[in-house]
């Protein structure tokens, strides 16, 4: 049992690695792909789902090579699922939220531009910002929100799909109009700093995600 769930799971972190391969190739943002969970229905407003059998021995690029044109397109996540020689994948558009007022991008860059001034300011060279870190960052941040609690759940997998051999993490919850507070609380806690000030480190991101009137903020950089 435990052979053949190891073996499932390494298959779909191979699916999830395609993905982003090919959201790339077009052009596309990378966007969180979720692995042996199910999409929560209630903040869903567009779901499609395709089932693939006898995919135990098929590349990933050639299965999703027949839903490629649906990877490329405009959705928020995807959800890979698997059993026995059975692949499920969802691809999620997400309700829209009304009172998602700021725009996350910039505050995603407001606050990585301060953290990188904060390393200078202590002698430290800037981390580069990485398209793959802030798509697992993302997935983070996403997955506390709709779980509305502030954990590294998960980090594990995320430090194994960074393909760095050394990352740090750090997390924040505040208001959503008060996410430029979130360096300003790490430099307060030593361990939270101590990230922040790590030299071995050399790229990162910072995404955000929010639920009703909170902004969940995941900081992750790797290095080798």
């Amino acid at each position: 049992m435990f052979p053949l769930l190891l073996t499932l799971t390494t298959e779909l972190h191979a699916y999830a690695h395609a993905i982003d391969s090919i959201r790339m190739s077009h052009g596309r943002e990378p966007i969180p792909v979720f692995i042996g969970e199910n999409p929560d229905r209630q903040n869903i407003s567009f779901m499609k789902t395709f089932t693939f059998r006898g995919v135990s021995r098929a590349k990933p690029s050639t299965v999703l090579s027949n839903i490629e044109e649906f990877i490329t397109g405009n959705y928020d996540a995807i959800y890979l699922n698997g059993k026995g020689d059975i692949l499920k994948i969802t691809l999620v558009r997400q309700k829209r939220k009304e009172y998602r007022r700021i725009n996350l991008k910039q505050e995603e860059r407001n606050l990585f531009d301060a953290l990188n001034a904060y390393r200078h300011s202590r002698g430290l060279k800037p981390l580069t910002w990485s398209r793959k870190l802030h798509s697992l960052a993302l997935r983070h941040s996403r997955d506390m929100s709709r779980r509305g609690k502030l954990d590294h759940r998960g980090f594990g997998n995320r430090f194994e799909e960074s393909g760095f051999n050394r990352c740090v993490e750090n997390v924040a919850l505040t208001p959503v109009e008060q996410v430029g507070t979130a360096i300003d609380l790490w430099k307060e806690s030593r361990g939270h700093r101590k990230n922040m000030m790590d030299r071995h480190i050399t790229h990162g991101a910072i995404a955000i995600d929010t639920a009703q009137a909170m902004a969940y903020i995941t900081f992750f950089a790797c290095g080798k």
